[in-house]
């Protein structure tokens, strides 16, 4: 989990110093309070609850007093008080309280950990969140160290999540060679329980914010209201209007459903304006993201020079695009502080998944030359063909798992096709076996199992004994030299 590191600070050596902090919101439909209709029994949500939770980590254990939260002041969007509902009420009156949030917050100690849990139920608007001391001479002194020496805080800020989330379906690095601008396109999740927000993203462009960008408001907004009735659908319906109005002489912003894509308009002469390898991205702006992240990109930085000490013309075109198109996403997120070091780690498997697949000329012209040689064996093989078979199977065992993919499926089944002929003519007498068990072998044949990784299936490669050895052995040592790689 990403948690936010503080600065050393020069304190007395027996306190506890506050080392970190990480936020987060609880979401779950059990939170939502609820009015039920007494004539119907329909049960309808009627406020706006959610609860945040604060672990603050300390350089040694604490202690903390039944009334702790005592110790701290909150606020949530410049507000100390917001409305409740009536706890004292029925639950079908939907009678709201104001209310100080000192009562609805709880802190407890659990060895070097502060836990702090915040209940609220309002709309917010901004959603920034400061957690300090309540005394103005910022004293604490209900969160001790084990001896009974007051911590040392630091102050907390950040802007709360309210439970939307966005997932990549496609990002398409631009090309105006092919015509292609860059574009993104993002699942919009929304949660069953959220306060009433306005719900800020950060639009960016190679790794960087676009255009004007508010710290404490991101690059734009979409308000989240009515979240009880109101699904992924109808809020992503929401997003054009802000962001249009906004970027609409650069960029456009459609919908489908709960997925919206955004894409670079062109020049005026129907030209991209984009730069070849431009990435485009939008990530929702709240904690952990309202600041450098800090992710370590030590291995992201390894797999984006590996790919760039790549020479094209050494490559098909075909598996080299994948390398392009990681290489630039790799790129724009090593240029950026907003990535979680989640999504460092798993853009760096795909750039690197990216140039493991890479397919040489010389390769590709071993797999055409193979698909050839399966292709013009006889309609009726002979034992002659025997020693051209068995070399076919392992010349495709030899293929790396990218050369296998562009082997197609009626290719080896041709050659299956060939390995059991070949058994029939050697063992007659075990044909009939070797119809019904591709595990049948016979004291003159052995079997390879030969998978496509189009398919994921398996398939029994029959080699006659005379010639098995040899077959081992290529195997053998190509299974070798990938271990030592």
């Amino acid at each position: 989990m990403f948690a936010t590191q503080l600065p050393a600070l020069a304190i007395s050596a027996s306190a506890p110093v506050m080392t970190g902090y990480t936020v987060s919101t609880n979401h779950s439909s059990d939170l939502v309070q609820h009015s039920t209709d007494p004539t119907t029994g329909q049960i309808t949500p009627v406020t706006d609850d959610q609860y945040i939770d604060i672990d603050v980590t300390f350089s040694k254990p604490i202690q903390a007093a039944a009334d702790a939260a005592s110790d701290l002041a909150v606020t949530l969007a410049g507000g100390t008080t917001g409305s409740y509902i009536n706890p004292a009420a029925p639950d079908d009156s939907n009678q709201d309280i104001t209310d100080s949030f000192s009562n609805h917050i709880t802190a407890t100690a659990n060895g070097n950990t502060l836990h702090i849990v915040f209940h609220y139920g309002f709309a917010q608007y901004n959603g920034q969140l400061t957690v300090k001391p309540a005394a103005t001479d910022g004293s604490i002194t209900k969160i001790t160290g084990t001896d009974g020496t007051p911590v040392q805080w630091t102050n907390i800020s950040c802007i709360a999540p309210n439970g939307v989330q966005l997932s990549t379906v496609s990002q398409t690095p631009a090309d105006p060679t092919a015509d292609a601008p860059a574009s993104v396109t993002k699942k919009v999740i929304t949660p069953t329980s959220a306060t009433r927000a306005m719900v800020f993203y950060v639009f960016l462009k190679n790794g960087q914010p676009v255009g004007t960008f508010s710290p404490m408001m991101g690059s734009f907004v979409a308000h989240y209201h009515l979240y009880l009735t109101m699904d992924a659908p109808t809020y992503t319906s929401e997003f054009p209007s802000s962001f249009n109005a906004k970027y609409g002489s650069q960029y456009t912003m459609t919908t489908n459903g709960d997925t919206f894509t955004i894409t670079s308009n062109k020049n005026a002469d129907g030209t991209v304006a984009d730069t070849t390898g431009d990435v485009l991205d939008v990530l929702v702006y709240a904690y952990p993201r309202d600041r450098n992240t800090n992710s370590d990109k030590t291995a992201l930085n390894a797999a984006i020079a590996k790919a760039d000490a790549l020479t094209a013309a050494n490559y098909t075109a075909a598996s080299y695009a994948p390398v392009e198109k990681q290489l630039s996403i790799a790129s724009a997120m090593n240029n950026s502080i907003y990535y979680l070091q989640s999504e460092v780690d798993a853009q760096t498997a795909a750039l690197y998944t990216a140039t493991d697949n890479l397919v040489t000329i010389a390769q590709q012209q071993a797999v055409d030359d193979f698909i050839a040689t399966v292709s013009a064996l006889p309609a009726t093989i002979t034992l002659q063909d025997a020693t051209l078979v068995s070399s076919l199977a392992a010349t495709y065992a030899g293929f790396t798992n990218a050369q296998k993919t562009l082997v197609p499926s009626a290719t080896l089944q041709a050659l299956q096709t060939a390995q059991s002929q070949i058994q029939a003519l050697e063992n007659p007498s075990a044909s009939s076996a070797v119809s019904s068990s591709s595990s049948s072998t016979s004291s003159n044949a052995s079997s390879l199992v030969v998978s496509n990784p189009n398919t994921g299936e398996g398939t029994t490669a029959f080699v006659p004994a005379a010639v098995f050895t040899g077959v081992t052995l290529m195997l053998l040592v190509a299974g070798s030299k990938k271990r030592r790689s």
